[in-house]
């Protein structure tokens, strides 16, 4: 979550959480209504922003990637296929971006 106070952004980590469905391998979470219009605009040009992801239930040998383009976090996931190639559980993660290190 995220509180923005007029067109300051307070708070320098942005969190939330997303489950992936079985059989999806990527999310997009738009960031924008977890800034203000302002930070959002320099925000969505940055091409360096650390992301921390944290799966909860996710099977061993699953693992999860995210990076920030364009103002969205992309998180991607492999790991345990069926036979068939499709990923077989849902899997919940918490994600963090550090608004400030990188390249902003």
């Amino acid at each position: 979550g995220a509180v923005t106070i007029g067109t300051r952004q307070p708070q320098r980590f942005v969190s939330g959480v997303a489950t992936f469905s079985p059989g999806q391998s990527t999310l997009i979470v738009p960031l924008r209504e977890h800034m203000t219009a302002s930070f959002f605009q320099r925000f969505r040009r940055r091409t360096s922003v650390l992301v921390v992801v944290s799966p909860s239930s996710a099977p061993s040998g699953e693992s999860i990637e995210g990076v920030v383009t364009d103002g969205r976090l992309v998180l991607s996931r492999t790991g345990q296929r069926s036979t068939g190639g499709q990923l077989t559980t849902s899997t919940q993660v918490a994600w963090l971006i550090d608004t400030e290190l990188g390249d902003g």
